[in-house]
């Protein structure tokens, strides 16, 4: 279940995005996400949904991707990716991008999704 954000500033995106991303070990306040250090990975910084997934963020021609990453120990569930889908696009609606956004879901695993 990724989650696909056409724009033609892909990497202006990202940057955006990354501004939200706290240090795991020590979140600012109005973290949304949470990235151990120097890692590209990022949970949610929500206590109810932290650690319940993970998710890669990938910079591809005219998109950015964001890709679902289950944990070890767990498959990720309907609902933790309902919640992580929300907060990605909430995250990405608060950016305060000029560029416009054309943002797609896949239903299922998409390439680059690890959660069998």
């Amino acid at each position: 279940m990724a989650l696909y954000v056409n724009t033609a500033e892909p990497e202006k995106a990202l940057r955006a995005f990354n501004a939200s991303v706290g240090n795991i070990d020590q979140p600012h306040d109005g973290a949304r996400w949470l990235r151990p250090k120097n890692s590209d990975y990022f949970t949610h910084a929500d206590p109810e949904w932290a650690y319940k997934s993970w998710v890669l963020p990938s910079v591809r021609q005219g998109s950015l991707m964001f890709n679902i990453i289950r944990p070890e120990d767990r498959y990720v569930s309907v609902k933790a990716y309902a919640a992580y889908h929300a907060e990605l696009v909430g995250t990405l609606m608060d950016a305060g991008l000029a560029a416009p956004l054309d943002i797609k879901m896949s239903s299922r695993c998409a390439d680059g999704d690890l959660n069998a």
